[in-house]
């Protein structure tokens, strides 16, 4: 289900319980130098300027908030290492947090799953997605993204490699 202002409650229950890293970003350092103050004040003016970008998972029977996933067109201000800003119907996949209950249950392959399906039809041509080396936050327990492991098992095809935060890339048909 794609994030609006009317679930910024859900959203806030998801990365206050995911780690301290996601509890303090809110989701927003993707957005590089033209963040607006800290990742709360950042956020906040998002959903007031009514931008939404990414997918909440929620529980089937129950709608209870199990994850969240940001994703958005680059051209709405996300910034990729090597990736032209301007590059039309490109997106970016950059953080992919669960809530510490609902992890190790494949919930990351079946959420990232989900999103794969829509993107083609929000106008997504090719989107580029930030993995995670688990290995790499040794120092930071408790913070863990979307695995590369997952992205990898996904089909997706290594962009660039790098020892903590690799990328990958996914075209679509047109």
């Amino acid at each position: 289900m794609p994030l609006t202002a009317d679930r910024a409650g859900d959203f806030a229950r998801v990365l206050e319980e995911a780690s301290d890293d996601s509890r303090a970003c809110m989701c927003t350092a993707y957005y590089g130098p033209d963040r607006e103050g800290d990742g709360r004040a950042h956020r906040a003016a998002m959903f007031e300027r009514g931008e939404a970008d990414g997918y909440l998972l929620h529980a089937n029977a129950t709608h209870e908030p199990l994850g969240w996933c940001q994703c958005a067109p680059l051209s709405s201000g996300l910034r990729l290492p090597g990736v032209p800003a301007d590059a039309v119907g490109v997106w970016g996949l950059t953080c992919m947090v669960l809530r510490p209950a609902f992890r190790g249950r494949g919930l990351c392959r079946e959420f990232l799953r989900r999103i794969l399906a829509d993107l083609p039809r929000r106008g997504c041509r090719q989107v580029i997605v930030v993995g995670h080396r688990p290995e790499a936050y040794r120092d930071s327990p408790g913070f863990m993204e979307l695995p590369a492991a997952v992205c990898e098992g996904a089909g997706l095809l290594l962009r660039r490699e790098h020892a903590v935060c690799p990328l990958y890339e996914l075209s679509f048909p047109r």
